[in-house]
């Protein structure tokens, strides 16, 4: 048996990126990440200028 992640990465336009990064974790269970609870946050972190996955 093999396990797969994948990772959903949101990187700021060139302009903006502050050189920062953030991890997001989303709640929830154990065998599958929802896409409406980690992926949101992670665009707007994108937009005011940090790399967020």
């Amino acid at each position: 048996m093999s396990r797969s992640v994948i990772a959903n990465i949101a990187l700021p336009d060139p302009g903006k990126d502050l050189g920062l990064a953030a991890a997001v974790f989303p709640g929830g269970g154990y065998q599958l990440l929802p896409e409406h609870e980690g992926a949101p946050v992670a665009r707007w972190l994108a937009s005011v200028g940090v790399a967020a996955g």
